[in-house]
């Protein structure tokens, strides 16, 4: 199977309810050549539970690694897991337009600098 051309991570600390429906915004993009990676950074509520509730969707990752606090830090641990060609970033407490991804890949495929 290829790499995705995007690669969408979510950091997320303690925020169960918010970031389930941050990732829907996420699978429910009309752009669907993306891989998502959730970066759990040692949540204490029930954010681990998250990875059952999209198991069967295989573009979906969760990692949890340990506290850090470190907003940063979580981010580029996404990064180096990451293989897509282009990288977007959502906050556990964001959602994002149906066609959000749709958007950014033909403006970054139709102009030469981007690519």
């Amino acid at each position: 199977m290829s790499a995705p051309l995007i690669s969408v991570i979510i950091p997320v600390y303690n925020r169960f309810e918010l970031v389930k429906e941050a990732i829907s915004t996420v699978i429910g993009q009309t752009y669907q050549n993306f891989e998502l990676i959730i970066v759990d950074d040692g949540s204490t509520d029930m954010t681990p539970v998250i990875k059952t509730y999209f198991s069967n969707e295989s573009r979906v990752r969760y990692l949890r690694i340990n506290h850090s606090g470190m907003p940063g830090f979580v981010r580029n641990t996404g990064v180096l897991q990451s293989s897509g060609k282009y990288l977007a970033f959502l906050d556990s407490d964001d959602l994002w337009m149906g066609n959000k991804l749709e958007k950014q890949v033909d403006f970054l495929e139709s102009n030469s600098a981007y690519k």
